[in-house]
């Protein structure tokens, strides 16, 4: 997926791309805060050992934090989700990357073992299975921050002028368009159902099922956010897609949100698309951390 970024102003970008799984593993440990130091570290972040991610996670960690310069550099600090969905194989193969303004972090779900940033993950066979992915860089932002963070999501769908208000779990109120005729960068898109509403800074959109299979996951997530802490943001976004079929409609869901101080985007799609994938990636959001800095020599 190529990404725009078109405008200028300071902030920190984050990206997580794909999963397939089964369902969350995660590990229970205290939080601790830190002033922050870095654009990659806020005030109120939760700050973790090593040891309290999840192994793939940690291991990808622990390559960007021995890979970065040591001393202050500016550059985002190793970060990702304590939560993460279960490989359904099992199995996922860690890929890890140093960019010129952060780092990129890639699990895949793969059939057997294999080792971090092994050259068998470029294959077809391996990719098809499935990711999840995220990555961390001082970016480039406009002053409208809601667009641009919507411009950032592939998922998001720029509504028609005509909708139907609608009420939804907890109060809320949404919006149904009829169709949408373009996506949020411009390109021309088939007309589809589109179901819109806001908690907060978060707008929500969800896409491609039938309405009962829209208000149903609306409902969902409404109720899941009521009852959890999302992460900080200015402007947050979240897109799922339904699948029309099987019922329940599986799903596939793209989050991005800007924090007071840095911009953060996390993507989520599942190849074999699941039931419980919009829930899955909320609780991935809601669980970031970032990994407690080295101790200078």
């Amino acid at each position: 997926m190529e990404l725009r970024y078109d405008f200028l102003l300071a902030g920190v970008f984050f990206g997580l791309v794909s999963i397939t799984g089964c369902g969350p593993t995660t590990k229970h440990h205290s939080t601790s805060t830190v002033n922050a130091t870095s654009p990659g570290v806020s005030q109120s972040a939760s700050v973790r050992d090593l040891a309290q991610f999840p192994s793939a996670v940690s291991t990808a960690l622990s390559w960007v934090q021995s890979h970065q310069p040591p001393g202050p550099t500016g550059l985002p600090q190793p970060a990702g989700p304590l939560v993460i969905p279960r490989s359904p194989t099992r199995y996922f193969a860690e890929q890890a990357r140093l960019t010129p303004n952060g780092f990129a972090i890639q699990l895949q779900v793969v059939s057997h073992a294999l080792p971090l940033n092994s050259p068998l993950l470029e294959t077809d066979e391996q990719r098809s299975m499935g990711t999840i992915a995220w990555q961390v860089n001082l970016e480039g932002l406009g002053a409208n921050i809601p667009q641009y963070v919507m411009g950032l999501n592939s998922y998001w769908r720029r509504p028609a002028a005509v909708f139907t208000t609608i009420t939804l779990a907890d109060h809320v109120r949404g919006h149904r368009y009829a169709f949408s005729t373009t996506e949020a960068i411009g390109n021309p898109v088939q007309p589809i159902s589109v179901l819109t509403w806001q908690q907060g800074p978060w707008t929500m959109e969800i896409l491609g099922g039938t309405t009962g299979q829209e208000d149903l996951r609306a409902d969902q997530l409404i109720t899941y956010i009521v009852s959890h802490h999302l992460p900080k943001t200015v402007a947050g976004v979240i897109a799922i897609h339904l699948t029309a079929s099987p019922q329940p409609a599986a799903a596939t869901t793209q989050i991005d949100w800007m924090a007071p101080n840095y911009l953060m985007m996390m993507q989520v799609t599942d190849t074999v698309a699941t039931v419980d994938n919009p829930i899955s990636a909320c609780q991935m959001i809601a669980s970031w951390s970032t990994l407690r800095p080295r101790a200078v020599q």
